[in-house]
């Protein structure tokens, strides 16, 4: 491959998300329509989900609340395996933020039924902690 067609493979040079997806629209259309619908979702989401709102904030405060969680559970040596929990419900919570926004319902459902099953096994844990290490 000649060092020309190398360069017209590689990615174009665009400043933002949106300029990406219009050149992708144009060298690959079938690619680029479900990410531009979910990108239009996601605008008209934004304008219903003002970062001011209760539920904007309520999240924000409960994702805090979760970091500082994992913090404190990391001086403990005992709890450092419920770290990991945590954090994965931390990235739970985010993904079923993005895909609530951009229309994916399903994939939101599937990470609140992680959260879900992630809060038993907490519960498990707060009340016998030598079920942790099982």
């Amino acid at each position: 491959m000649s060092e020309e067609e190398a360069r017209n493979q590689q990615a174009p040079n665009v400043s933002s998300y949106s300029e990406w997806l219009r050149t992708l629209e144009e060298k690959r259309s079938r690619v680029a329509r479900p990410l531009m619908e979910a990108a239009h979702r996601r605008e008209a989401a934004a304008e219903k989900w003002k970062p001011e709102g209760a539920r904007i904030s309520g999240l924000e405060e409960l994702l805090n609340y979760l970091d500082s969680l994992i913090e404190k559970a990391r001086a403990h040596e005992t709890f450092h395996p419920i770290c990991q929990l945590v954090e994965r419900m931390v990235r739970d919570f985010e993904t079923a933020v993005e895909s609530g926004l951009s229309g994916y319902i399903a994939a939101a459902s599937d990470c609140m039924r992680d959260v879900m099953e992630a809060t038993d096994l907490l519960l498990l844990f707060s009340t016998d902690v030598q079920v942790i290490d099982e």
